[in-house]
């Protein structure tokens, strides 16, 4: 395997770098995955943010070629409990096994997470963006008592807000003179 780390190449043929042992320390821009964009909350802010990749591109002794390494970084996501923007760590662990077809698949072990090649050259962004996507929470949220205070704060301010109209409503009511007919 090559000693020296190389910058982050747009596009790969993981097959012929698995075959040399290449090896890629880098930052990679937000603004390249277009299918994670909608999910972030502050958008400008987080296209300037940029994710540290080391990748390691490599044969396993059964002859799997493989990638493995770690994407670190942190993104803007808003949280669903107080629909206020969060940041969320991302430490993401790859152990990507590249095959050229389906069918390739019998041969790995339980421990690589199967990646089916079907052209190369490949966006090397893209299978990033999808591990980014798999490492997102499905419901993202604070992990603190900030959420709380904040929606209890909101609750109480909301409750007044209605105790003060529906004492608006009875002081104008256009039915309190059909009250009186009645009797």
């Amino acid at each position: 395997m090559s000693d020296k780390a190389q910058k982050l190449p747009q596009f790969i043929d993981p097959f012929r770098l698995a075959d040399v042992g290449r090896l890629y320390d880098g930052k990679m821009s937000l603004k390249q995955m277009k299918r994670l964009e909608p999910l972030l909350e502050r958008l400008e802010s987080s296209s300037k943010t940029e994710l540290s990749l080391s990748l390691v591109f490599d044969k396993d002794s059964n002859g799997v070629h493989f990638l493995s390494g770690t994407i670190k970084g942190t993104i803007f996501l808003l949280c669903q409990r107080c629909l206020t923007e969060m940041s969320f760590d991302i430490n993401v662990d790859l152990l990507i096994a590249f095959l050229a077809s389906e069918f390739d698949g019998d041969k790995l072990g339980g421990e690589y997470e199967p990646y089916i090649v079907n052209d190369t050259p490949i966006m090397l962004s893209d299978i990033i963006e999808d591990e980014l996507l798999l490492a997102l929470p499905t419901i993202p949220k604070h992990k603190d008592t900030r959420c709380s205070e904040q929606l209890t704060h909101m609750t109480l301010n909301k409750s007044d807000t209605v105790l003060s109209e529906v004492e608006k409503d009875k002081e104008i009511n256009p039915f309190s003179v059909l009250k009186d007919l009645n009797k």
